[in-house]
């Protein structure tokens, strides 16, 4: 459950889903206006581990996504046989099978080079064109943001 899925009404729920909306029309990818710079500190073994999942936690994790892809392929890909307080399936389209795996980070990977090359680009030749930048993304992302809308759909009319 999301925060859009919270809503007491559908027209609740409608009305923050097009406020996530405008919000995500109002980003763009963009040059930023200064360098950035990273500052190292050294951080203690006990800090590390209060800041991430223990191995414990990620293994639990690898077990329930496993155990949710067994269930599914037992029952040849039924839903319905999923108890939806424990299981779902949101997250696990990249484990259908190897092709859509490999198809999926090939468009991610082909989207991020396509931007930071034409970056690169902008920069040897001294040209600063955010614009033209941001029409890289939106072309080389178009089918993954179309994929995530029809899957927000989705999800949103489940939770209702």
């Amino acid at each position: 459950m999301n925060c859009c899925t919270k809503a007491a009404d559908k027209t609740a729920a409608k009305a923050h889903c097009n406020v996530h909306a405008k919000k995500v029309a109002n980003k763009s990818v963009r040059f930023s206006d200064s360098d950035n710079k990273v500052k190292f500190r050294h951080v203690l073994k006990e800090e590390l581990q209060m800041a991430w999942y223990r191995p414990e936690e990620y293994k639990v994790f690898h077990y329930d996504r496993l155990s949710t892809i067994q269930t599914l392929r037992s029952a040849k890909g039924d839903l319905s046989v999923l108890d939806p307080n424990e299981q779902c399936v949101r997250g696990l389209e990249m484990n259908a099978t190897p092709e859509i795996f490999k198809y999926r980070a090939f468009g991610i990977k082909t989207t991020i080079r396509s931007v930071l090359q034409h970056q690169q680009v902008q920069r040897q030749i001294g040209l600063k064109d955010p614009a033209s930048l941001g029409m890289v993304s939106v072309v080389s992302s178009k089918a993954a943001r179309h994929l995530a809308a029809a899957l927000a759909l989705i999800d949103s009319q489940q939770s209702l």
